[in-house]
């Protein structure tokens, strides 16, 4: 939006109201302080959109992956590594957590995530 633009109304086509999601946020130590990295995913149409924030110096809608998480002809952990191999952008190495650690915990969220809305 331009400066001094103002939102009026936002809306939202129904099927996505009540589409299946799932979101995880994963964080270094317990279930308090910043995240490491947050997936939102939706069910629409039968294919898995996800959005990703933390892993990168972005967050972002992963279009490209989509394509490799949605290819049900490939075992899942194929698909997610193929998807990971999508990446918009390098993956952050902080003190928050190292890249590997990072690669590591999106790989079996996204394997989780894939699990539970294909039965959906």
């Amino acid at each position: 939006m331009n400066e001094g633009s103002f939102l009026l109304q936002v809306s939202t086509d129904q099927k996505l109201i009540s589409a299946p999601y799932m979101t995880v946020k994963k964080r270094k130590q317990w279930n308090t302080g910043y995240p490491l990295i947050t997936v939102a995913a939706l069910k629409v149409e039968n294919k898995i959109r996800v959005a990703i924030s933390g892993l990168c110096s972005f967050p972002f809608r992963a279009f490209e992956m989509e394509e490799f998480l949605n290819n049900n002809q490939l075992s899942l952990e194929v698909r997610v590594n193929q998807a990971i191999g999508k990446l918009p952008s390098s993956v952050l190495n902080d003190v928050e957590g190292s890249s590997e650690y990072r690669l590591f915990v999106l790989k079996n969220t996204l394997i989780d995530i894939l699990v539970e809305l294909e039965k959906e």
